[in-house]
């Protein structure tokens, strides 16, 4: 088909209110509403003098556009015209945009990498494919929470459709170009208690913000992180297909036990749990961080059974030495008591999380393995010395400073 665009559109349109046109495999079209003012118009700006095909114009709800609803076109409006007589496909936004990559197709939805026409920018659609029209209800979810999330740690949505009628949904959102927080982990190895604490603040930021707007995440875990992009260290939260806004009062009839079987907290397991509560999003963070440390999950086993057992238990232990801070804080995080687990704005004022550690305290063994006359004796040293010595911590910003630094000299040493 023939863009006339460049044969109808001149300087002198500026003057006027303007429309985009858009037609699958083609250029948008920049018309003024003039141009657009009869649907033979129309047709001959994308189809030139081959008007025997069928053409039909809907708009961005995906509605048919008839002769007498031109009248009611506004300026920076948008035009959808396909051929053949076909119906607009829900996926309208793939007309100002080229597919470049199918990312995945999971079990609730597809996602696609998309580039705009004209300003080449990065984004991502996430659809549903015709066998996964039964999780609208997620991805419809992921949409309205989104929207009401904006944090520098959140994946950014920047608009959706929905169509229950016919449970297709379609979500436009931010491109991130870098890995998961899980490849990173793989390729580089168990991170430093620094570099650790760098990524968990980003993640606890990100988790507070969403807690404070009552949105409990439900599948928060190392593959649900990525970075922005493999120059930056900063992360994003995302899927938030299983997300839960709490207080609204709507009704919420799924299974407790969704997720992740190396994030499921005890408290899941054991159906002491009768509602979404934010204390599962703290059992997850316990498992990111004793993973970031450790590069392995503190639950394990052969098969989920195994798994659900050892997280049943509690039973775990460190495999190497780190801080006596930090051994406090994974415990605190991975208390299987989920009314006494602690809570997010104590993690906020934790000593690990602020940096306020003292590196010549380590433990080689769990804290729960020490018999409780020592564990008494371990503190009051502990108190002792915090006491005589003046921890000198460097600023928040030079200590990211150094991170960045490290993590850069790892990388170009693995290169």
């Amino acid at each position: 088909m023939k863009n006339c665009l460049s044969t109808n559109f001149n300087s002198s349109s500026f003057s006027h209110p303007q429309l985009t046109i858009y037609l699958q495999s083609q250029n948008p079209m920049h018309v003024t509403i003039s141009q657009a003012s009869s649907l033979n118009k129309i047709i001959k700006l994308v189809a030139g003098m081959k008007t025997s095909q069928k053409i039909r114009v809907f708009d961005h709800q995906c509605q048919e556009i008839f002769e007498e609803d031109l009248q009611y076109l506004k300026q920076n409006g948008k035009l959808f015209v396909t051929t053949n007589g076909k119906k607009l496909d829900s996926k309208y936004i793939l007309f100002e945009h080229i597919p470049k990559s199918l990312i995945c197709k999971g079990g609730q939805a597809t996602i696609m990498h998309i580039q705009h026409k004209i300003t080449n920018e990065d984004k991502i659609i996430k659809f549903l494919s015709d066998d996964q029209k039964s999780q609208y209800l997620y991805i419809a979810r992921e949409a309205v929470i989104l929207e009401q999330l904006k944090h520098k740690n959140i994946v950014k949505l920047y608009s959706y459709k929905l169509f229950p009628n016919k449970s297709e949904a379609v979500l436009e959102m931010e491109y991130l170009k870098g890995e998961t927080l899980l490849d990173f982990v793989v390729e580089n190895g168990p991170l430093n208690e620094k570099i650790a604490r760098y990524l968990f603040n980003q993640i606890l930021d990100g988790l507070a913000y969403m807690h404070r707007n009552n949105v409990i995440h439900r599948d928060l875990k190392l593959e649900n992180i990525l970075f922005t992009d493999n120059t930056k260290f900063q992360i994003k939260i995302i899927d938030f297909g299983l997300a839960y806004l709490s207080g609204t009062g709507i009704p919420f009839d799924e299974p407790l036990n969704v997720g992740t079987v190396q994030y499921i907290s005890p408290e899941i397991l054991s159906g002491k749990l009768k509602k979404i509560n934010f204390c599962q999003d703290i059992w997850a963070l316990g498992i990111l961080l004793f993973y970031l440390i450790f590069g392995q999950y503190p639950f394990n086993g052969k098969n989920n059974a195994e798994i659900f057992i050892s997280i049943s238990e509690g039973k775990y232990r460190f495999p190497r030495q780190v801080s006596f801070e930090l051994v406090t804080l994974i415990r605190e995080l991975l208390n299987p008591n989920h009314k006494s687990r602690i809570k997010l704005q104590d993690i906020q004022k934790n000593k690990w999380v602020q940096g306020l550690v003292q590196e010549n305290l380590q433990l080689s063994i769990p804290f729960s393995d020490l018999e409780t006359t020592l564990k008494e004796q371990y503190n009051n040293e502990v108190s002792n010395k915090e006491q005589q010595n003046d921890c000198q911590n460097q600023s928040k910003r030079q200590e990211q400073d150094l991170i960045l630094e490290q993590i850069c000299t790892q990388k170009m040493q693995k290169q």
